[in-house]
C-alpha cells in the first residue's frame, strides 16, 4: 500500500484495517463510544426497491462498498456473485457495530448458533464459541455493551421483530439474512475467509477517497456496489460545503473518483426521506448506473 503522509490518524487506523484484506484477527477497538451514534439502526425501509439494480451489478463480479451497518451485510447477503464487502464509515461506532457482526458470523457454526450470539446477554457467551480467541472485538469491554444497548434499542424493533422474509409487506422482505438460511451461509463464509473488512473512512474527505481507490487499484479488485444511504441529501440539509461543493456536487465527485475502480456495471444507491409519518416507511431508493450518474442532465 503506497505511503499516505497527511492523513490524520482516523485514516491511518482506516489503512490497517482495509490492509487486512485476507483472513485474521480484526482489530482491537480502543477509543470512547459516549452513545449509540445516530447511524446504527437500519431505519431505511423496504430495501428491495433496489433488487433489480442490484441484479445488474450482480452480473459482474465486484465488491460491495457500503456505509452505514445492516445495509451492507442485506446487500452483500442477496448478490451471489459478490467478492467482498468493504464496509467504511466516518463515525467509529458503526466500525465497531460491524467488527463485531463481522466476528460472530464467522464464529458461527450455523444460523441458529449466530441467532443465539446475536442475542447474547453477557460477553462470556460470546467467548465460549470456538474460535472466539481469534477475534479480539469480542473480548473488548467496549464492545459488548454497544451491541446490546442497539438491540435493545425501539428503532431497532422492525428489522427483528417485522422481518418475516416471507411475506411481502415487510420492510425487509427478501433481505433479512437473519432469518434466511443461503444469505446467513454467503456471509458467514466472507467472514470466515476474511472478505468482509472495515474501514473507518468519511466519503467528505478527499483523502479518505484516495485510500480507498488505492485499496482496490493495489488489491486489482473493483466495485460493483457503492451504497451512500442517504448521506448527500443530509449534507446538502446541513448546507454543508466541500471544496466549494454542496452535497449533490460531493456525490458526483466520489462518483468521478471511484469510477476508475469500478466494474462496467457497477451501481450507486442512494436513498432519500421523504415528508410523512417515519413509520410508513417512505424513503425513496434511487439505483444508478455509476457512470450513467456521471452523464450530464438529459444527456
Amino acid at each position: 500500500m503506497r505511503p499516505l503522509p497527511r492523513l490524520p490518524l482516523v485514516a491511518i487506523l482506516a489503512l490497517s484495517c482495509l490492509a487486512s484484506a485476507v483472513a485474521g484477527p480484526l482489530p482491537t477497538v480502543g477509543y470512547p463510544l459516549p452513545d449509540l451514534g445516530p447511524y446504527l439502526v437500519p431505519n431505511e425501509l423496504y430495501p428491495r426497491y433496489t433488487l433489480d439494480g442490484l441484479r445488474r451489478a450482480d452480473a459482474t463480479p465486484g465488491a460491495v462498498v457500503s456505509v452505514g451497518t445492516e445495509r451492507g451485510f442485506m446487500t452483500f447477503g442477496v448478490m451471489t456473485q459478490a467478492t467482498e464487502l468493504l464496509l467504511v464509515d466516518y463515525d467509529p461506532r458503526a466500525v465497531l457495530y460491524n467488527q463485531v457482526n463481522i466476528a460472530l458470523l464467522a464464529v458461527s457454526s450455523s444460523l441458529e448458533d449466530y441467532l443465539s450470539l446475536r442475542n447474547a446477554t453477557s460477553k462470556e457467551q460470546w467467548l465460549s464459541a470456538p474460535g472466539s480467541e481469534a477475534y479480539p472485538v469480542l473480548r473488548n469491554d467496549a464492545a459488548f455493551a454497544p451491541w446490546h444497548d442497539v438491540h435493545e434499542y425501539p428503532a431497532m424493533m422492525p428489522f427483528f421483530l417485522n422481518a418475516r422474509p416471507r411475506h411481502e409487506g415487510n420492510p425487509f422482505h427478501g433481505f433479512h439474512y437473519p432469518t434466511s438460511v443461503p444469505q446467513y451461509e454467503r456471509l458467514a463464509t466472507a467472514a470466515r475467509t476474511g472478505r468482509i473488512t472495515v474501514g473507518n473512512l468519511s466519503f467528505a474527505d478527499h483523502g479518505n477517497l484516495e485510500l480507498l481507490r488505492g485499496y482496490f487499484e493495489d488489491g486489482g479488485t473493483s466495485i460493483a456496489v457503492l451504497d451512500l444511504s442517504n448521506a448527500a441529501s443530509v449534507w446538502d440539509l446541513r448546507k454543508m460545503r466541500f471544496d466549494g461543493r454542496n452535497g449533490a456536487e460531493q456525490l458526483r465527485h466520489i462518483v468521478e473518483q471511484l469510477v476508475p475502480v469500478m466494474n462496467s456495471n457497477a451501481v450507486l444507491i442512494t436513498t432519500e426521506f421523504n415528508d410523512g409519518d417515519r413509520t410508513l416507511g417512505n424513503w425513496e431508493y434511487t439505483v444508478t448506473p455509476c457512470r450513467q450518474s456521471l452523464e450530464p442532465s438529459g444527456g
